[in-house]
């Protein structure tokens, strides 16, 4: 569900919840929209489209309620140089589709993954990166898609903080075969 708040001027976006995020059906953005603040409600899902872009306000938030939420991003998520993912949002983005950040902070049970990010020729170049909640990138299959490549002038990963692409590698084998990636099983 998608309400537009006051639509004629930068309003709220709402979206609503999604009763089962096995079978998950996103609410697409298929325009570009500017909003002052953004509510993903629990089991909500956005989805911004390719060539689709989603800017928040200077004084924007972006708010949960008390379970997860979902943001995938594959136009572009134009935001202010300081940027958090909140608690309990799930945001999946390109960093390339990152417009803006320089300083970026995940909170306490916020999800960063992120996606293509093996293909760029360069790391993302950030001033902060704080992680107090969960960073990791996308699963990979049978080539290298998804990576985590960052450099930034101060990287602080907090007490509850974490890094991880436990099980995001290339797909195995058989029992009796080879893997995908390079090298071979053992």
């Amino acid at each position: 569900t998608l309400w537009l708040k006051n639509a004629s001027l930068v309003g709220d976006l709402y979206i609503g919840r999604v009763i089962d995020r096995v079978d998950l059906t996103p609410t697409n953005i298929t325009s570009t929209v500017s909003v002052a603040n953004l509510t993903i409600l629990t089991g909500g899902y956005l989805f911004i489209g390719p060539a689709v872009t989603l800017t928040l306000s200077s004084s924007s938030t972006i708010g949960t309620s008390t379970g997860t939420a979902y943001l995938d991003v594959d136009g572009i998520f134009a935001v202010t140089s300081t940027f958090s993912v909140p608690t309990k949002l799930e945001l999946q983005i390109s960093p390339t589709d990152f417009s803006g950040v320089t300083d970026l902070t995940i909170d306490a049970a916020g999800t960063l993954n992120l996606e293509e990010n093996a293909t760029s020729t360069s790391a993302w170049s950030l001033n902060t990166l704080t992680v107090n909640g969960f960073l990791t990138h996308k699963s990979n299959s049978s080539t290298v898609l998804h990576a985590i490549n960052i450099s930034a002038n101060t990287i602080t990963v907090g007490s509850g903080g974490f890094v991880s692409t436990t099980g995001k590698g290339f797909a195995g084998g058989a029992t009796t075969s080879n893997g995908s990636g390079p090298g071979s099983g053992v």
